[in-house]
């Protein structure tokens, strides 16, 4: 579907092209093919298919004007928010004693119920499961939740921001509670000098309490107050990995890394687990990864301009790139290149 639309495209879309944004779409067009060309000769490895499809779509995504952009957006906010929506009633049906599960699947060792519009672990009415609607880990719920949340216009889609705030609690991810009260300690000013902001979120708090106190017990502050608390926290990597990166690390392959496809192999005969920054570290090493990092911070500066509320916004990205390392991830380019304000004033300063 990806590249049927992106045939389309070529071939009738022209008109749908901001002459501004085109050249923020050629340097990263550019950038990209440099990254994909220098690490597959390097690692003499194919690129995967993903990593190609995505590259494509940020490229043609960023190139539109804004009322296409928008559109998109608009679109994917109202359809993901029903989504999740009659995922968070299935969920809490399941609770209740009803249930939809029309098979199951195994994915990293473990086995799921699959239903209509969410997917639980079999042991879910043994040990609180988290909600992950269709996606394939709470995590990814957490985060795109988070972003979401950050760049929605409350005003327009209020009832779809209370849907993902709901959505990203029940995920019970650790990224989005942390990226959270990273956000309100630098929004510091905005949230605590405001009494009816400091209401709501008093408000969210306690009912978070009263109807998940177990599940925030066991999946968040048992992890934070347990003995073990780091190993607990950074639970993206399992013990194989673990010991593999030790070693990894202070050999010279971390430098360049050892190629996307290599790695992989390695995962699936080992039955390994692994996502985030280690990962990325592994297949493209220290040099990659800082490539990585320059190559998306400068399309995003060259896009959202310098103010001071979108280098946030890009900080809270990084800091979720340790754990989930989508790099041009379409749900979050989407997102993160939407803002109007931020289009027509990209060239403001740091203020």
């Amino acid at each position: 579907m990806y590249f049927i639309s992106f045939g389309v495209f070529a071939i009738s879309g022209t008109h749908m092209i901001d002459a501004e944004n085109k050249k923020i779409s050629y340097v990263l067009f550019f950038l990209m093919v440099f990254f994909v060309s220098l690490f597959g000769i390097i690692h003499q490895e194919r690129p995967f298919v993903t990593i190609i499809y995505e590259f494509i779509f940020s490229c043609i995504y960023l190139s539109l004007k804004y009322e296409y952009r928008f559109w998109i957006y608009n679109k994917f906010i109202k359809i993901l928010s029903i989504l999740f929506l009659l995922g968070i009633i299935e969920y809490i049906l399941l609770y209740a004693g009803v249930d939809f599960f029309w098979g199951t699947y195994e994915r990293e060792n473990m086995e799921f119920y699959q239903g209509i519009f969410t997917s639980v672990p079999v042991y879910y009415s043994e040990v609180p499961a988290r909600f992950m609607a269709f996606c394939e880990e709470p995590g990814l719920v957490g985060t795109l939740s988070f972003f979401i949340l950050i760049s929605l216009d409350k005003t327009k889609y209020r009832k779809e921001f209370y849907i993902f705030l709901i959505s990203g609690i029940l995920s019970l991810s650790m990224a989005f509670y942390l990226l959270g009260l990273l956000y309100f300690v630098l929004h510091f000013r905005k949230y605590f000098f405001s009494f009816k902001k400091l209401l709501a979120i008093a408000i969210v708090v306690v009912l978070a309490f009263t109807f998940l106190g177990d599940f925030l017990d066991y999946r968040i502050f048992g992890r934070v107050n347990s003995k073990d608390a780091i190993e607990t926290l950074d639970n993206r990597n399992d013990d194989n990995v673990n010991k593999k990166f030790d070693n990894y690390i202070k050999t010279s392959d971390a430098l360049l890394g050892v190629g996307h496809r290599t790695y992989y192999n390695w995962k699936k005969q080992t039955d390994s687990i692994s996502v985030g920054l280690k990962e990325q570290l592994f297949m493209y090493g220290f040099v990659g990864v800082f490539m990585i990092f320059i190559i998306f911070s400068l399309i995003y500066l060259k896009y959202n301009g310098k103010n001071k509320e979108r280098l946030k916004v890009l900080l809270l990205y990084w800091v979720s790139f340790y754990q989930r390392s989508y790099w041009f991830f379409p749900p979050l380019v989407i997102v993160i290149f939407n803002n109007r304000n931020i289009y027509e004033n990209r060239n403001l300063n740091i203020s």
